[in-house]
C-alpha cells in the first residue's frame, strides 16, 4: 500500500487539538527528504513525522532530523500535525506524499 490517509478517514485521526496523517514509504532520497522539509516548513503548524518501524519521531522542517530517521522503502510513516493551518498542512503534505514516494 501507498500513499495514506489524513483526517477522520481509515488510517487518520483527527481530534480538537492535532491531526494524524499515516502513509507507507515508497521510493526514498535525500532529494526526496530535502522537498519534503521545505514543503513541512511552508506551514505555521508544528508537524512530526514518525517512523513507525522504530518509532523515532522528528521535527518535520528539520532536513538532518528527517534523514537521521532511516526511512526505507515500504516502512510506514506518521504525520503528526498541529496548529492554524493544520487542515491545509495535511491536505498538501498527502499530496506530496502521494506524488513524491
Amino acid at each position: 500500500m501507498r500513499g495514506g490517509n489524513c483526517g477522520t478517514g481509515i488510517g487518520g485521526q483527527k481530534n480538537e487539538n492535532s491531526r494524524v496523517c499515516n502513509h507507507r514509504s515508497g521510493r526514498t532520497s535525500c532529494k526526496t527528504g530535502r522537498a519534503f522539509c521545505k514543503k513541512a516548513a511552508e506551514y505555521q503548524s508544528g508537524i512530526t513525522v514518525k517512523n513507525m518501524e522504530n518509532g523515532k519521531s522528528v521535527d518535520a522542517k528539520r532536513i538532518m532530523a528527517v534523514m537521521s530517521l532511516g526511512v526505507k522503502q515500504g516502512n510506514k510513516i506518521e504525520l503528526s500535525i498541529e496548529g492554524t493551518d493544520e487542515d491545509t498542512a495535511a491536505t498538501e503534505l498527502e499530496a506530496f506524499l502521494k506524488e513524491n514516494l
